[in-house]
């Protein structure tokens, strides 16, 4: 029979860690969900890599909390995919922050949704470089304006690219600063042409200078009649009829 909430709890920490992998495996999910929280963190790496998804999706929020930057390391990408978006909010930013690039790679553009704003902001740039351009488009806008300027000049190209209209015209003063040229020659027309006179105002001569002519031709009157003489003066003969064109 399976052991009752009592007994595993009578278990101790000293006792769960005795418990081998394949002991471990064989308890159901109520009785492993009756771990408490520092039995949980107790668990030797091996034995948390060992859980199966089920087991791992059952796991108390609480519990899910407790565990270690190890413990979370061992879990891989199948652990973390097996996990509700509860219990990765509860993981909190640190524990977040602590997976690899393939962990949150594999993410659902959902989950990676679900999570909070103070996560978001707090990922580190190697694994804000490793999401994908569909968990980009899945994360809400007060999460992606919460980045700082040198996170968001971390995203891939694909990435910034894939973002949709609303997303790239609620972006931050700093994040259009810090915008990289290739992330620019990324962005789409109709993503440039999302872009508000103020955004632009952020964008340095030089990177504004990327611009192809295509994208140039996707700026409206407002923007066009706001750009500075810097701007204009970065402009090569080619970039420069396309502009005038678009105020005759």
């Amino acid at each position: 029979a399976a052991l009752g909430t009592a007994q595993i709890q009578a278990l101790g920490s000293v006792g769960v860690t005795a418990l081998t992998s394949a002991q471990i495996t064989a308890l159901g999910t109520a009785s492993l969900a009756a771990l408490t929280s520092d039995q949980v963190q107790s668990l030797a790496t091996d034995i948390i890599a060992s859980l199966t998804s089920l087991q791992l999706s059952k796991l108390e929020t609480e519990d899910v909390a407790s565990l270690t930057a190890g413990q979370i390391a061992a879990l891989g990408t199948r652990g973390v995919v097996s996990f509700t978006s509860a219990q990765l909010v509860a993981l909190g930013s640190a524990g977040i922050s602590s997976f690899g690039s393939r962990q949150i790679a594999s993410l659902s553009s959902s989950v990676i949704g679900a999570l909070t704003t103070q996560q978001i902001s707090s990922l580190p740039t190697q694994l804000l470089h490793a999401l994908t351009s569909s968990q980009m488009r899945g994360l809400e806008t007060q999460d992606l304006v919460a980045m700082s300027g040198a996170q968001f000049a971390a995203l891939v190209d694909q990435a910034v690219g894939a973002l949709s209209s609303a997303q790239i015209a609620a972006l931050s003063s700093q994040q259009v600063s810090a915008l990289t040229s290739n992330q620019i020659a990324a962005l789409s027309t109709f993503q440039i042409g999302s872009l508000s006179a103020t955004q632009f105002e952020f964008m340095g001569p030089a990177k504004f200078a990327s611009l192809s002519t295509l994208q140039l031709g996707a700026l409206n009157g407002d923007v066009i009649r706001s750009l500075g003489a810097s701007q204009m003066d970065a402009l090569n003969a080619d970039q420069l009829a396309v502009i005038l064109s678009r105020l005759s």
